[in-house]
């Protein structure tokens, strides 16, 4: 994960841009290792819903197929967040 922030932070990629209720506009923030965590933690990635904390088959198609998602799980799961 440590390389992909590498690779992504020189690129100015950041979090999403934002407007709050009142009108204030909010810019994204550089990317670090736990937002790159959190967005591959994301089951809506693979087409999946949740709500408190059960997980559905979404109305939508995933961006990335259940294979991919499983090895990038698997990767997580066994520490690899270099």
């Amino acid at each position: 994960m440590a390389t992909l922030v590498r690779d992504l932070r020189p690129r100015g990629v950041t979090s999403k841009c934002w407007t709050t209720s009142k009108g204030i506009k909010r810019k994204g923030k550089l990317i670090d290792k736990g937002y790159v965590y959190k967005i591959f933690n994301n089951a809506v990635y693979i087409g999946i819903a949740a709500c408190k904390g059960t997980h559905y088959p979404g109305e939508h198609q995933g961006i990335i197929s259940q294979e991919i998602g499983d090895r990038v799980h698997e990767h997580l799961q066994n520490g690899d967040r270099k």
